[in-house]
């Protein structure tokens, strides 16, 4: 009877061993399935699919050095437009926005000012912008007068330093072409799922904006690494962690503006 009894209790510990070794195990896979899914969240940023309609086009992400004299101090790295390219060719900026944001690094550390204009066909809208005299990333919203109304279309943008107002032709600029597309309704709710949605859709600009506005808002620190695994994939890792300064938007702004017609 004691042999029986001895040999019903180590059963019941084998059992409950058994038991406590899969609750164990089950914490432990819960455990992974968060840290994975944690590491996806930003797995995908780490590339940008590519889109049949992001193209070679003429453009300009740095300008070549000299940088500047006196008049327009800049560091290493020098004024750098946050857009793609490949094999040294720069790429179309495509987005799916009307008023979409061009984002830039500044190196100036004087409130210098700036030449932002946007060109389609005969038609050009110049802005004149005041940097913010520090290094960092700015954006610039295209105007409402210059907003991408066609799909499908090429939109020249240009940004120029104004360092030497009356030798312009040897003020620093960065240009480039950027492009609407149409995509299907976003169905997805908080900025980590829009991100991951316009990486994997190839939309450059749409990804860069939602992590410099939406997110950046939310979780700064977030927000500097889901940059950094974008940026490094551009060969541009050494701005990821610059600070975002300034958006302009002239809808809200009151700098001064010029629409012209180029055949004139």
């Amino acid at each position: 009877m004691k042999q029986l009894f001895l040999i019903s209790l180590a059963c019941s510990s084998l059992l409950f061993g058994a038991s406590d070794l899969k609750v164990g195990a089950s914490e432990i896979a819960r455990d992974r399935s968060i840290i994975e899914d944690t590491n996806d969240a930003t797995s995908d940023l780490l590339t940008i699919t590519a889109h049949p309609e992001e193209q070679p086009v003429d453009g300009q992400k740095n300008p070549p050095p000299p940088y500047g004299d006196s008049a327009c101090i800049a560091s290493d790295p020098p004024l750098t437009a946050l857009i793609r390219d490949r094999d040294g060719q720069i790429l179309r900026t495509l987005t799916t926005q009307q008023n979409p944001i061009l984002w830039f690094y500044l190196p100036y550390e004087s409130p210098l000012k700036a030449e932002f204009s946007v060109t389609r066909g005969n038609s050009q809208t110049r802005r004149t912008i005041t940097l913010p005299g520090q290094p960092g990333i700015i954006g610039i919203q295209l105007p409402p007068e210059a907003k991408l109304s066609a799909i499908g279309e090429d939109y020249e943008w240009n940004l120029e330093i104004i360092c030497h107002p009356n030798k312009p032709s040897q003020n620093p600029y960065v240009y480039g072409q950027i492009r609407r597309i149409e995509l299907p309704p976003l169905n997805v709710q908080n900025s980590q799922e829009k991100i991951k949605f316009f990486a994997k859709k190839g939309i450059w600009s749409d990804v860069l904006t939602t992590i410099l506005i939406d997110l950046y808002e939310q979780n700064t620190e977030q927000a500097k690494q889901y940059l950094q695994q974008l940026l490094s994939g551009e060969g541009m890792q050494n701005l990821a962690q610059m600070e975002r300064l300034k958006i302009y938007s002239f809808v809200e702004e009151s700098e001064s503006q010029t629409t012209s017609s180029l055949d004139r």
